[in-house]
């Protein structure tokens, strides 16, 4: 999957294990498996609850929908696969689309945050008394 240049540096700028391959570990040595705990800490930071994760996936693709990235791209940048003729006559990984589409969301990310002078229409969230 290809990552904009965001992702890529979040991602590098993480602290890791020494020796492991893996991002997201609490040990180092396997995968993160389950996001319960840390979905939770987050819930309590931000006092926001009633969300699930997959509630991400779906802003993201109705994100991607009104940047009217093409369907076939949105769903392969989720993931999905496609079926039927196209899964068996179109074997093309759509890297370039993908990364256009990523690349489109990330700035209509900042743009939502207030990281790009058209767009600072978000109000900080303050903690209830």
């Amino acid at each position: 999957m290809p990552l904009s240049h965001l992702v890529v540096d979040l991602l590098r700028s993480l602290p890791r294990f020494a020796g492991s391959d893996w991002v997201f570990t609490i040990n180092g040595t396997n995968p993160l498996s389950s996001f319960t705990r840390p979905k939770r800490k987050l819930d309590e930071a931000s006092g926001v609850t009633g969300w699930t994760l997959h509630d991400l996936r779906r802003t993201g693709r109705t994100l991607i929908a009104n940047l009217e990235v093409a369907d076939e791209t949105a769903e392969r940048v989720l993931g999905h696969s496609l079926g039927g003729l196209m899964a068996t006559y179109n074997v093309s990984r759509h890297r370039k689309q993908k990364m256009a589409a990523l690349v489109a969301l990330e700035a209509e990310l900042r743009r939502i945050v207030g990281e790009h002078p058209v767009g600072r229409n978000v109000v900080p969230l303050r903690l209830a008394s």
